[in-house]
């Protein structure tokens, strides 16, 4: 785990913030501070996959907000305490993270999405459009996140 990795996973569902956790965990969040903040040093964990860097602690999350542009980059801005560094995370994760098929029923969405092998984690069928989006994660992309339709994850 490191945050560049988490901030990827995240950006793919287009949450606002993300933490990182006892140096393996990544969270994905709309909101954060119910349960207020934590002490600098219980955040002291080094990440799994850069130990130049914390990734929180036992129950206690590192948290950094993301800034979205127009190329489906993010940029974390978040700085809970002026006098605590900025660690500034950028998302190089550019791939298409879906495809849209024709498929007259979920059924049919469901099969495609199983033919597919790896390249395929999820479907949302939305069948009004009888339309079947094939997704690469079990995560709702941004780009889809009006899209009403029934969501089947492979399991």
């Amino acid at each position: 785990m490191t945050p560049d990795y988490c901030a990827n996973v995240c950006s793919l569902g287009g949450f606002p913030y993300f933490g990182l956790q006892l140096n393996s965990y990544c969270f994905c969040g709309r909101s954060y501070g119910s349960h207020g903040q934590a002490e600098d040093s219980d955040c002291n964990t080094p990440c799994g996959g850069n130990a130049s860097i914390n990734c929180g602690g036992p129950w206690r999350n590192s948290v950094f907000a993301m800034r979205y542009g127009s190329d489906n980059g993010c940029r974390s801005s978040y700085r809970p305490n002026p006098s605590r560094p900025q660690l500034v995370v950028s998302s190089s994760y550019s791939k298409a993270t879906y495809w849209t098929e024709a498929i007259p029923n979920i059924a049919g969405c469901i099969q495609r999405c199983n033919t597919a092998a790896s390249s395929c984690l999820a479907v949302l069928f939305n069948r009004q459009a009888r339309l079947c989006h094939l997704l690469k994660f079990a995560l709702v992309p941004q780009a889809l996140s009006t899209v009403d339709g029934e969501f089947y994850a492979r399991g």
